[in-house]
């Protein structure tokens, strides 16, 4: 596939319309049956059980929104590429408000928007009530350890990115949103990889997160 019409490929499919109807919404952010809002313990058994090993547990110190937490990286495989798993969990009771899957290992552009089509198609599969929009990120900075747990800073490009909102029902798509995944097709620029990564994130767990850390942004930003 040329890389222009990759492109226009995964635009397309973002912006179709797909609302199955047997689907139930679901009530909080999830990645392949592993929803975000439990204990970060629990969380990592249950990826444990799809092929995941624990490589990193560190805190993590945030001054803005959610002070010094604890950050869990994860090891394993999905649809056939190597993929990292990065959870962000609460200072006190240490629950899970953020998870990133990031796929490595993509030779081409080409086959890193070929699986992003893939994990677009999962996303809108989860809930008939959903809302997207193209996201205009900047250059990232992607944190990946080895199997020993050696974390290496990657600079990163995005070449598509789009952001799903998912809600609870119909009346509730112009509220406030239970959870959203980014997906976004970068380039590393060291060594010219292609990564594609699902950046979860959980709007309930993440006001806990808050509260333990004693921030009170969104009720100063009223």
């Amino acid at each position: 596939m040329h890389k222009r019409g990759a492109l226009i490929h995964f635009y397309l499919l973002s912006v179709l319309c797909f609302v199955p109807l047997t689907i139930v919404a679901q009530n909080t952010a999830r990645y392949r049956n592993v929803p975000l809002g439990e204990n970060v313990q629990k969380t990592t058994t249950q990826l444990k059980k799809q092929g995941f090993k624990v490589v990193k547990t560190q805190d993590k110190e945030d001054d803005l929104f959610y002070g010094t937490h604890r950050e869990v990286f994860l090891l394993g495989e999905q649809d056939g590429y190597p993929a990292v798993v990065h959870l962000e969990a609460s200072a006190k009771t240490q629950t899970v408000f953020r998870m990133d899957v990031i796929f490595r290992d993509f030779i081409d552009l080409d086959e890193a928007v070929e699986q992003g089509d893939r994990l677009a198609a999962d996303e809108k599969a989860k809930t008939p009530f959903i809302k997207w929009e193209l996201n205009q990120r900047g250059a990232g900075l992607i944190d990946m350890p080895d199997k020993r747990g050696r974390i290496t800073r990657y600079l990163t490009y995005p070449k598509v990115s789009v952001i799903y909102r998912f809600f609870n029902s119909q009346e509730q798509l112009n509220e406030t949103y239970l959870g959203c995944v980014t997906l976004t097709v970068w380039e590393n620029s060291l060594g010219h990889e292609h990564l594609v990564s699902l950046d979860y994130y959980d709007d309930k767990a993440a006001g806990m997160a808050e509260k333990e850390a004693g921030k009170n942004w969104r009720e100063e930003s009223k």
